[in-house]
C-alpha cells in the first residue's frame, strides 16, 4: 500500500517523546545526532502520531531540543495501535540487521577525514577510524565475507566454502562479523 507522504513542520513543544520507546541511547548517540543535525540539518522527517507522539525519531527530537530548535519536519503516520508499536521497533531493528562493509567505510571515512566538521558528523571518531585502520593492517587473511556471499539467513554458515572468515569488530558498538 503506497500513500503519498506529506511532511509538515511542527513545533517541537507540540511533540512528545514516546514514553514506551524500547530504544535507549546514551550520551554518545545523542551527541552524534546533535553533530549530524548541526552539520547536515534535518534530512529526513521524524514519524509522529496524529497527537504528536514520536514513533520514530526520538533521538532526533532530543538532539533538536539540545540545539534549541523550535520546529522539526514530521511525517504524521496513519498507523495505529499495534502497527505503531511494531513500526517503532522495526525502524530501529532493521538498521541493526545491516552491517558495514568495513573496507568501503574505511575508504569513505578516509576521503572525508580532512574536513573535520563533516567527518565529525558521521558518528565515527578519529579513534574509531584508527581502530579500523589497525584492524585492516593486522588482517593477514582474506577480507570478510561480503553481503553477496552470505546465505539467505544473512549468515555465512550456509556457504559451501568452509574456509575461515576474518573477524571484524565494529569500533562503535563492538559487533563482531
Amino acid at each position: 500500500m503506497t500513500k503519498t507522504l506529506k511532511t509538515e513542520m511542527r513545533d517541537i513543544s507540540a511533540l512528545t517523546p514516546d514514553p514506551d520507546n524500547a530504544r535507549a541511547r546514551g550520551p554518545r548517540a545523542v551527541e552524534a545526532i546533535v553533530n549530524s543535525l548541526k552539520v547536515f540539518g534535518q534530512q529526513k522527517p521524524i514519524v509522529v502520531s496524529p497527537s504528536g507522539v514520536v514513533i520514530a525519531g526520538n533521538g532526533t527530537l532530543e538532539a533538536a531540543k539540545q540545539l534549541g530548535w523550535k520546529k522539526l519536519a514530521v511525517q504524521v503516520t496513519t498507523l495505529t495501535g499495534a502497527q505503531q508499536r511494531a513500526y517503532a521497533i522495526a525502524d530501529n531493528r532493521t538498521s541493526e540487521l545491516a552491517f558495514w562493509n568495513e573496507e568501503r567505510l574505511l575508504l569513505t571515512l578516509s576521503q572525508i577525514e580532512g574536513d573535520e566538521t563533516v567527518a565529525g558528523a558521521t558518528g565515527f571518531s578519529a579513534s574509531d577510524l584508527e581502530a579500523m585502520r589497525r584492524n585492516f593492517s593486522d588482517d593477514d587473511e582474506e577480507p570478510a565475507t561480503t553481503k553477496d556471499e552470505l546465505g539467505s539467513d544473512g549468515t555465512s554458515e550456509n556457504l559451501a566454502d568452509s574456509t575461515p572468515e576474518t573477524q571484524h569488530n565494529c569500533p562503535q558498538c563492538g559487533f563482531k562479523f
